[in-house]
């Protein structure tokens, strides 16, 4: 039988980070943007982009 380990957290405890993991609270907002803007799998869409897109929810 293998042993299973369960981790729980909860949103006010500290997630346990580790080496080398940064969260947002280490950078400063401009350092935020441009790593933002360098990553090419994050570039926002075009509006021809956007109008591919269907519509989920009608009401809205």
């Amino acid at each position: 039988m293998s042993k299973i380990i369960t981790k729980h957290y909860h949103k006010s405890m500290p997630y346990p980070l580790q080496p080398g993991e940064f969260t947002a609270q280490h950078f400063s907002d401009s350092e935020i943007h441009e790593r933002a803007k360098a990553d090419p799998g994050a570039q926002p869409l075009t509006s021809e982009e956007l109008a591919k897109f269907k519509r989920v929810n009608p009401f809205a």
